[in-house]
């Protein structure tokens, strides 16, 4: 899958237009979109993975970059990508359960969650106090 293609569907989901017969070119403001960028953690691992990264991070979202241990272009790359500031993290390309990817993971999506409830909270003080 080219780079194009992923950042398609990276828009589809933040649109909620995941059917390929949607159309995701028209505008839709960012407060009726069902999957903010905020709420996208994307993991790649090359360099067609850059413009979602870059995409997602700019909105508010999250990216790491895994890397396979015998591959010392791809650990390179992921360090340039984390020097630009593409992406938050880099870990070793192993999903084991207690692994740095499992362990980031778990960090991020906490932080997507708390978020989450902050927004909530923040909705609900002002329809309790400003209504």
């Amino acid at each position: 899958m080219n780079d194009t293609l992923k950042t398609q569907f990276i828009f589809r989901i933040n649109k909620g237009k995941e059917a390929l017969h949607e159309s995701i070119n028209l505008h839709m403001p960012p407060a009726v979109r069902p999957v903010p960028f905020q709420n996208i953690l994307y993991i790649g691992d090359g360099l067609t993975d850059v413009p979602c990264m870059t995409v997602i991070r700019k909105n508010g979202g999250y990216a790491i970059a895994v890397y396979e241990p015998a591959a010392t272009k791809g650990l390179r790359t992921c360090k340039e990508l984390l020097k630009a500031g593409r992406v938050d993290f880099v870990a070793q390309a192993d999903y084991r359960k207690n692994k740095e990817v499992d362990r980031l993971v778990k960090l991020l999506l906490n932080n997507i969650v708390e978020g989450i409830r902050y927004a909530r909270e923040s909705f609900d003080q002002s329809n309790k106090y400003l209504s």
